[in-house]
C-alpha cells in the first residue's frame, strides 16, 4: 500500500493531491489506520448542506401554506330552549237553571145561573117577546116567540161532551122546553128563575 505523497520525504505537503480533503472530517477520535492514513467519518459538510436545504424547504412551505390552523374545537352543544305551551284555562261552565214561570191559576168558573131541570120564565122582553131558536146562536132558525112570564124547563145540552151552557154571538144560551112541548135555545139574559108555586089548598 503506497503512502501519501506528503508523508514521503522530498514531497510538498501543501501540494494538491487531486482529492477534496477539506470536505471530510472525523466525527470521533479513532486511531489512524495502518500506514498513517486517518479514518474518514461521515461527510459533515454534506450534512450541513442538507440541513440548510431542509430549512429552506420548510421556510418555503411555511410561506405557501401559512401557519398551521388551530385545532378545530368542537362547539359545546347549546341547550335548546324548551317551548312551554300555555294551555288556556277552561272557563267554568255555568248551568242555567230554568225555573218554570208561575202559571196563573185559571179563574174559577162562575157558577151557572141555572141548573138542568130548573124552571125559568121569560123576562125583560117587552111587547116584542123573545125568539126560541133551533140552536145556540143568532144564525139559527126561529121556532117560536114567547113573552114575559111564559114558563120553561132547563134541558141538558144537545152534545154531552160540549160545554154547557153555550157561549156564542155575545150571549149565553140555554136549551129550554116550553109548556107546549117545543124545545129550543134562548139567551140567558131574557130568563129568570120561576120556582114552582104550590097552589094554596082551598079550605073545605
Amino acid at each position: 500500500m503506497s503512502e501519501r505523497p506528503h508523508d514521503q520525504p522530498g514531497t510538498d505537503p501543501d501540494a494538491f493531491s487531486g482529492k477534496v480533503e477539506w470536505l471530510y472530517e472525523t466525527l470521533d477520535e479513532t486511531a489512524p489506520r495502518q500506514g498513517g492514513r486517518p479514518r474518514r467519518g461521515l461527510p459533515c459538510g454534506t450534512l450541513l448542506v442538507l440541513l440548510v436545504g431542509l430549512l429552506m424547504l420548510a421556510a418555503v412551505a411555511f410561506l405557501l401554506l401559512g401557519p398551521p390552523l388551530p385545532a378545530a374545537e368542537e362547539p359545546l352543544p347549546t341547550p335548546s330552549p324548551t317551548a312551554t305551551v300555555a294551555l288556556p284555562t277552561p272557563e267554568p261552565t255555568v248551568t242555567r237553571m230554568v225555573f218554570p214561570s208561575p202559571t196563573a191559576a185559571p179563574a174559577p168558573t162562575a157558577p151557572a145561573t141555572f141548573a138542568v131541570g130548573e124552571r125559568v120564565a121569560i123576562s125583560n122582553t117587552g111587547p116584542q117577546g123573545v125568539r126560541l131558536r133551533a140552536g145556540a146562536g143568532l144564525d139559527f132558525l126561529t121556532q117560536g116567540i114567547y113573552y114575559d112570564g111564559d114558563p120553561f124547563v132547563i134541558m141538558p145540552g144537545s152534545e154531552p161532551d160540549a160545554a154547557y151552557p153555550v157561549e156564542n154571538d155575545g150571549y149565553i144560551w140555554w136549551r129550554l122546553r116550553a109548556a107546549d112541548g117545543l124545545i129550543g135555545w134562548t139567551a140567558e139574559q131574557f130568563l129568570r128563575p120561576a120556582p114552582l108555586i104550590t097552589p094554596t089548598p082551598t079550605p073545605p
